[in-house]
């Protein structure tokens, strides 16, 4: 699945599925895929944010600026009056100045340290990945083949997509980022038999009609997954899905925050199916590498990035730093 940040962007990308099998033209599709991006040394952007720190609301601009190999500067200005921050890094050590409170962070963790004041877990290099999309290998790189026209290349703990342009005959780089995931659990009706069984024999599920959400796309034609029942009901949409299951027609899985009022409320209930009793879902965020997300985009699925681990939220961990940096002066200063 993918997650996409639409407007002017294009289509919603739909990856190929499966294990793939060995490329040896994995490294020299990805040197082709980056001709274009690998040329970017600098790159500077304005992005418009607005929200609160400290209980205070705050609106204004980032001036975002990233040069390889590892340097990343990054000010956030306000409409009037001194900047809210300015976080400098290079390499491994940041700096974060606060004008305003007459305060300063010396030789912090860049990704720790930006995560603090902007919500991505990015350190400088990372950040200049993110922001134009273009990741290049240290060494070599090893993938597989999806078919005539995909390659799947792993690239230290990136997995790069590249797809074969058939009117350039050029690869296009697709970067693959882990936004979080999420729970699809088996659910009906109360008065379901598959519920009112409680624990449920293994194949009991095939007696029933089974609703299935289906693929518009030819990606994964001829193929199902998770699919049990004998019977079944092919749905376009999940909301058609969800008030069928609520009626009483059928069962199936459905992803668990879009059902937890309804196994609050008993509306619906969790079924104990023993060939599946639930799977996690992971979400992705898929762009092009040549045509990579803006800074707005970028800062989201940093966001996205940053709630998928359980990160704290800004507010709880800038006095945290703050007061850890103060710390560390005191000591220097003793």
């Amino acid at each position: 699945m993918a997650v996409w940040c639409a407007g002017c962007a294009a289509p919603l990308v739909k990856l190929p599925a499966g294990p793939g099998t060995p490329a040896s033209d994995a490294a020299d599709a990805l040197t082709d895929a980056i001709a274009a991006c690998r040329a970017v040394s600098t790159l500077s952007a304005e992005v418009g944010v607005g929200g609160s720190v400290g209980g205070r609301r705050v609106r204004g601009s980032l001036l975002v600026g990233v040069a390889p190999p590892a340097s990343a500067r990054i000010e956030a200005v306000a409409p009037a009056g001194q900047p809210i921050f300015i976080f400098v890094a290079n390499g491994d050590d940041a700096t974060l100045l606060l004008p305003r409170d007459n305060r300063v962070l010396l030789h912090g963790r860049p990704d720790a340290v930006l995560e603090a004041v902007a919500g991505p877990p990015l350190d400088a290099v990372e950040l200049r990945e993110t922001l134009t999309g273009c990741v290049l290998p240290a060494g070599g790189a090893t993938g597989r083949q999806l078919g005539g026209d995909w390659r799947v290349v792993s690239v230290g703990s990136t997995d790069v997509y590249l797809h074969r342009n058939a009117q350039l005959a050029r690869w296009q780089g697709l970067e693959r980022v882990g936004v979080g995931s999420v729970e699809l659990i088996p659910v009906a009706a109360p008065d379901h038999p598959l519920a009112l069984a409680g624990r449920n024999m293994p194949g009991a599920g095939r007696e029933h009609i089974q609703l299935v959400l289906t693929d518009r796309s030819t990606l994964t034609q001829g193929q199902d997954f998770g699919v049990i029942g004998t019977q079944t009901w092919r749905l376009a949409d999940l909301g058609s899905k969800h008030t069928l299951l609520k009626e009483g027609i059928g069962w199936g899985y459905m992803p668990e925050p879009m059902v937890r009022e309804e196994l609050e409320k008993k509306q619906l209930v969790r079924l104990d199916m023993p060939e599946c009793n639930g799977a996690s879902i992971r979400l992705h965020a898929i762009y092009q590498t040549d045509t990579p997300p803006g800074p707005a985009v970028s800062w989201l699925i940093g966001r996205f990035v940053a709630q998928a681990v359980g990160k704290s939220t800004v507010v709880n961990q800038l006095p945290k730093l703050l007061s850890h940096d103060r710390s560390n002066r005191s000591a220097d200063a003793r």
